[in-house]
């Protein structure tokens, strides 16, 4: 009897110290342990590469920004993570698979190379400023407010319709489209140096950005929006030389109509020749968006004298009669 209750307690001690064990959390990283230590999240105190998992699954704030961190394994633990201010370190990889109720990311300043934040509802706001991302991908994410990713290998920002997003910072990429015709309160919009050839800001609400800059896209020459003198007024020292607000752009490719019209020569000194295949008209624009000369009902080659305009760069819409076809030429008056 004796030898089996000895038994059972031994038993019952292994048991226990299994249970003990399989409520830890592995974190292989030793300054991520350590911020965890600083923070008074980690109880035991020690760099042990584990943590209590009770100790990390009811923390919804987390800010372990600037600690030297590589590996942010473990971070599957905290189960009721909200916010995570991560930046100024050296994180390769994350994964969020386990951190669903995600509202804030701040992973600015790392050496991340992709991000998935698929599975992230209810994210609302997302820095990655200064890594090396080249697809930001928020097909799943409806309720960002904010978007901060400038400085970064980025071909392709693809976003949904969103209603609520305030600010969106993506300048210093190789992004080549924008639609934000779905969102009505962006106030802050920040695209410059990229690849632009289309940016549409006609969301059709009442209140207009705030802060703009989109320079340095050498390829944009017409910009949508719902009020072209509420835009110029705003941003037109903010946009490319040659670019115009307008209402209803129809980017089309320069070299792709080159067999319907031609505009030479170009640059210029004194004057243009317009000659094309069907029954046209045009609009003559200034840098700043200012219609300074057009026509109508034309055909074959028309002669547009220059002369007078200073010189600078302008903007050629040429719009067939039936207005199957718009053409947007940029022209040099040297």
């Amino acid at each position: 009897m004796k030898t089996t209750l000895q038994v059972l307690i031994i038993f019952l001690s292994l048991a226990s110290g299994t249970t003990s064990l399989s409520q830890v959390t592995a974190i292989p990283d030793a300054n991520f342990e350590q911020a965890l230590i600083d923070l008074g999240i980690d109880s035991d105190g020690t760099i042990n590469a584990q943590v209590l998992t009770t100790d990390i699954q009811s923390i919804t704030n987390l800010n372990v920004a600037a600690y030297n961190i590589n590996d942010l394994t473990g971070l599957e633990g905290f189960d009721a993570l909200t916010n995570l201010y991560a930046n100024e370190n050296n994180i390769t990889s994350i994964d969020f698979s386990q951190n669903l109720n995600l509202k804030i990311i701040n992973l600015e300043e790392n050496l991340l190379n992709s991000i998935n934040v698929s599975m992230l509802s209810d994210l609302v706001t997302i820095a990655i400023t200064d890594n090396q991302i080249d697809t930001l991908d928020l097909s799943n994410n409806p309720n960002m407010v904010g978007i901060y990713c400038s400085g970064n290998n980025m071909d392709e920002l693809i976003i949904p319709p969103l209603t609520n997003l305030e600010q969106l910072y993506c300048s210093l990429n190789n992004i080549d489209s924008l639609d934000l015709s779905s969102s009505p309160s962006i106030d802050k919009l920040y695209c410059d140096n990229n690849e632009l050839t289309y940016l549409n800001l006609k969301h059709g609400g009442s209140s207009y950005i705030e802060f703009f800059s989109a320079e340095d896209n050498p390829n944009l020459t017409c910009i949508l929006v719902n009020n072209v003198t509420q835009a110029q007024s705003c941003c037109s020292s903010d946009i490319p030389a040659g670019c115009v607000f307008s209402v209803d752009c129809v980017l089309s490719n320069p070299e792709g109509d080159i067999q319907n019209y031609a505009v030479y020569p170009n640059p210029t000194t004194d004057q243009i020749r317009i000659t094309a295949n069907t029954a046209f008209s045009f609009e003559f624009y200034s840098s700043i968006g200012v219609l300074v000369l057009d026509g109508s009902e034309l055909s074959g080659t028309t002669q547009l004298s220059l002369e007078s305009f200073p010189s600078g760069v302008y903007i050629l819409k040429i719009n067939s009669i039936d207005n199957t076809t718009i053409h947007y030429q940029k022209v040099i008056k040297s």
